[in-house]
């Protein structure tokens, strides 16, 4: 109890009036002062409990809130060095590339993977009706092409053997021309002159090629034409060599 305050303004306080009058009449003022102080010792006790809850409760209230913010400040840490690494991988990838593409393997590797696609969009585009005519008047311009050469150069052999083995004697045709016409309406530099070209038959590749309204050869045409080439190139092969005076050579 504390000394200055009665123990009757203690029971006062938790009492009714009639029981208090009956226990300080009776001499229970002494039992009442032991529980009274017993109760106000425990709840003593209690309140000093829960100031040292609050006080440990704020401060593990503090400590919380400082490693939630040490946290805080490791993630955003963290996350700027993700950033970092990311933009330094981004830079790495970038150069790399860069020097793929200045090197000889990406324009090797470029040119291959361009050939194989373009190889397969050919294949696929001759398979069409467009790319079956075209491949037929390209086959029939390399026959006109091929036949203009072969005869050209029977009819050369020919002459130099003498007079008796014109092709007119011998009644046959006369020679095929040069499309001039259609060779003036090519590019300037396209064509060149035999003489001026180290391989005589190179001037032939710069043959315009047959019109688009051009009809192709039916397949019994083209195998007539095949026969008729093969003729004149076995009728090459048995003449023999002539020099300039028209004499066969030994």
């Amino acid at each position: 109890m504390h000394e200055g305050f009665p123990v009757v303004d203690y029971a006062s306080a938790i009492l009714p009036p009639g029981d208090l009058a009956r226990m300080t009449s009776q001499g229970f003022q002494p039992l009442l002062e032991d529980s009274i102080r017993t109760h106000v010792d425990g709840l003593a006790k209690t309140i000093g409990a829960l100031w040292a809850a609050n006080h440990s409760q704020a401060k593990l209230q503090r400590e919380v809130d400082e490693v939630r913010a040490a946290l805080q400040a490791r993630e955003k840490a963290f996350s700027e060095l993700q950033l970092l690494h990311a933009r330094e991988r981004e830079e790495v990838a970038k150069k790399a590339i860069l020097e793929f593409k200045a090197s000889d393997e990406f324009q090797k590797t470029i040119s291959d993977r361009v050939e194989a696609k373009e190889s397969d969009l050919v294949n696929k585009w001759l398979k069409t009706d467009e790319g079956e005519y075209w491949h037929a008047r390209e086959v029939l311009y390399a026959f006109q092409c091929g036949k203009y050469l072969t005869q050209r150069k029977l009819y050369d052999q020919l002459e130099g053997l003498g007079p008796d083995f014109y092709p007119s004697v011998l009644g046959l045709p006369a020679r095929m021309k040069k499309p001039e016409a259609a060779i003036a309406l090519l590019p300037p530099g396209v064509y060149r002159q035999e003489e001026e070209s180290g391989n005589s038959n190179e001037w032939c590749w710069f043959f315009p090629r047959p019109s688009e309204d051009m009809v192709p050869l039916a397949s019994g045409q083209q195998e007539g034409a095949q026969e008729s080439g093969q003729d004149l190139v076995a009728m090459l092969d048995e003449i023999p060599e002539a020099n300039g005076n028209g004499h066969v050579l030994p």
